[in-house]
């Protein structure tokens, strides 16, 4: 359920699935890399190949955002696979995460009082959405 303090992710949609750059991203979440590491990634190396370092920064956190939803499994997919397959893998982590705050926002609305209308309304699409993480 979400907090009074929980923020709301209106970027998701604002970019394309960004094949090359997300397998770039994949690879150091596979890694592990810690911080440093992605500083030196994004910022030094230039592995995204931006010319302003803030928009190096917001692709690295719309990318980060929709890989962190998927399974490790899929990150491999997405640096190992097919173009084909990496682009599906990349559309369905695109998909979810809207999804996920759709159902979130939905279920704050209720718990403040939305009125038992609309929590018949929202229950009718609620089953068409994944199941929230778990925050």
């Amino acid at each position: 359920m979400p907090t009074a303090e929980h923020h709301y992710n209106a970027e998701i949609s604002a970019g394309s699935l960004m094949l090359r750059e997300s397998r770039a991203i994949a690879v150091l979440l596979l890694a592990g890399a810690d911080e440093a590491a992605w500083h030196k990634a994004i910022y030094v190396d230039n592995i995204l190949q931006k010319n302003v370092p803030s928009t190096a920064r917001r692709m690295v956190r719309l990318i980060r955002n929709r890989l962190e939803i998927m399974a490790p499994d899929l990150w491999e997919i997405v640096v190992n696979g097919t173009s084909e397959v990496a682009l599906q893998s990349l559309m369905a982590a695109a998909i979810k995460l809207p999804a996920q705050e759709i159902l979130r926002y939905g279920q704050c609305v209720i718990r403040i009082g939305g009125g038992l209308e609309l929590l018949r309304l929202f229950t009718s699409y609620a089953e068409f959405l994944p199941d929230p993480p778990d925050s």
